[in-house]
């Protein structure tokens, strides 16, 4: 795929509640981290910025994240095998983090 022909969205939908950067199904962190290099399944992608409420790191998070709503030019995506991820940057029209386990319910192999 060229790059040229990828659109990227703005959209981003979080359905890991219990994730203290879940305002409203918007993700606030202002940046995310998806991995999964050798990912060839949803499960095998991960959220590496999701933090559970209540978790440990819960109080020093305002170091790191500038509590804005994250938008898709702001992932960055180690999940190698994606279809959507082109240099580490995620072109997918919609983004989804799933509630269960915080993995990426938008990949798609190639």
């Amino acid at each position: 795929m060229r790059r040229s022909d990828l659109l990227r969205s703005e959209n981003v939908e979080c359905k890991a509640t219990r994730c203290i950067h879940n305002n409203k199904s918007e993700c606030m962190a202002g940046v995310i981290s998806v991995k999964g290099m050798t990912a060839m399944s949803t499960p095998e992608t991960s959220c590496v910025t999701f933090v559970e409420e209540g978790g440990y790191g819960y109080d020093h998070l305002s170091n790191y994240y500038d509590n804005s709503v994250t938008k898709t030019r702001n992932i960055k995506c180690a999940a190698g095998n994606c279809k959507y991820n082109n240099n580490e940057e995620c072109y997918a029209e919609v983004i989804q983090i799933n509630a269960a386990n915080a993995s990426c319910d938008t990949f798609e192999c190639n």
